[in-house]
């Protein structure tokens, strides 16, 4: 039985960025959260501080709300070292700070290494305990490098991009320095429209979550470096470990509410475009424009969307697109400077960039088969003496074909009915045994016809 043809516009998605011609071909969709949560939930043995706070960060950034989390938090053991405190601080479920801990953190400021000095500078920070600044300034200086990289230890073989983000961190805390992402953009790998950041011990996407804060507050990231961390973050997404999927939990919320640059996601689906962001969340005061578009031969088409839908008369083919996505928040700064909004209009979800992109959009045809009719043959060229078996659409043949061993060309005619043109057509034929095989049919004036 041949298959009902309608007209529809065939789903595309695309993370967008000025500059960028394309992007993930998809955002983080129910059906991601719904695996994650799944993840989360079967692995989450909840036997340590670290594993703990992973599972928990996640499940409250999918929205999630763990009973007394502090409570069960509290009852693992822990040996009060400068991470175990750093997680509980993070998750808020510290309260007090006890000489020993004092102790560990502040001999984590001046240990040498820099993840221990962040951690142990975060945590006395939002516990209101004094930070000792020259520690801080002595770790700093003794770990930069002349590219303006930071090494994790002194004896470290080459600096990493962690340690370069943390760097950025403490010089921020404690108000020395300028954060440039210059460095850190260095220390990362640029690889299809693809930007993440690797480090000893850490895979790509811890390294490019813990790295895109840093690239957040820094003075003159670009808005096509954020876009195209989103890019290698969304082809990351099928993860299972639950500290891949807290990571990336973190990343794409920073990547949702920042002031510097939100991807937005374009879809289309059923002839009708949306803008959300990499989460799925839908982005107010969206526009989408068609700038251009091209046939799959190459010749232009005008295109004009009627609000966020593609024109119901666009005739069945393969279509070239290219959108244009803005919002009454865009920024009008060329691409190597978008930083913040435009100063008149402060946008309730962060900084927007005017942006472009390429799509392919495929319009299918809106006909039925008509009649089917088989004939077997002696040949190539029909008599007029042969039997023709015919089926009414949806109705099947009455009853068997039966043939000789003499008849061996299978000729097949299909009658389409519909207004729209169809330029290709296929036939499949399926065996008892379960075993399917596909035909093209060629064009017979209005019909399509094959010789098998």
């Amino acid at each position: 039985m041949i298959p009902t043809l309608r007209r529809s516009v065939l789903a595309a998605t695309l993370v967008l960025s000025h500059g960028i011609i394309s992007g993930p071909d998809t955002l983080l969709t129910t059906a991601d959260k719904s695996r994650f949560l799944k993840v989360l939930k079967a692995k989450s043995t909840k036997t340590d501080i670290s594993g703990s706070f992973y599972a928990l960060s996640a499940l409250t950034l999918l929205g999630e709300k763990p009973k007394k989390p502090c409570q069960s938090l509290l009852k693992l053991k822990s040996d009060d070292s400068i991470q175990d405190l750093y997680f509980l601080v993070e998750l808020g479920c510290l309260r007090k700070l006890s000489t020993s801990m004092m102790s560990t953190l502040e001999s984590g400021l001046s240990s040498g290494a820099i993840a221990d000095a962040f951690m142990a500078a975060e945590v006395l920070t939002k516990m209101g305990s004094k930070v000792d600044k020259e520690a801080i300034e002595g770790v700093l200086s003794s770990l930069a490098q002349k590219d303006g990289s930071y090494k994790a230890t002194a004896g470290a073989s080459r600096s990493d991009a962690v340690s370069t983000a943390f760097a950025a961190k403490l010089g921020k805390l404690i108000g020395v320095g300028k954060s440039s992402s210059s460095a850190l953009i260095k220390l990362g790998k640029k690889v299809g429209g693809k930007l993440y950041f690797s480090s000893t011990g850490r895979n790509r996407i811890e390294t490019t979550s813990l790295v895109l804060g840093s690239l957040l507050s820094s003075s003159d990231i670009s808005a096509d470096d954020i876009a195209s961390i989103a890019v290698f973050l969304m082809s990351s997404k099928h993860v299972e470990e639950v500290k891949d999927i807290s990571h990336i939990m973190t990343a794409l919320t920073l990547l949702s509410d920042n002031t510097v640059h939100i991807p937005l996601v374009l879809t289309v689906k059923d002839g009708a475009t949306k803008v959300s962001n990499v989460v799925g969340a839908p982005v107010k005061g969206s526009k989408v424009t068609v700038e251009s578009a091209e046939n799959s031969n190459g010749d232009k088409v005008d295109i004009s969307l009627s609000g966020s839908k593609l024109p119901s008369n666009l005739k069945p083919g393969l279509y070239e697109i290219k959108f244009k996505v803005s919002t009454k928040y865009a920024t009008p700064k060329p691409p190597s400077s978008v930083r913040s909004p435009s100063p008149s209009v402060t946008p309730p979800e962060g900084a927007y960039a005017e942006q472009l992109a390429t799509r392919s959009v495929s319009v299918t045809a809106d006909v039925l088969p008509k009649k089917v009719a088989v004939i077997a043959a002696r040949g190539s060229k029909l008599t007029g003496k042969e039997v023709k078996h015919t089926a009414t659409f949806p109705n099947s043949f009455p009853g068997e074909i039966e043939t000789d061993e003499n008849e061996y060309v299978l000729h097949v005619k299909v009658a389409l009915t519909g207004n729209d043109k169809v330029e290709q057509l296929f036939m499949q034929l399926s065996h008892e045994s379960g075993k399917t095989v596909s035909f093209p049919l060629e064009p017979t004036g209005k019909n399509f016809g094959k010789k098998l």
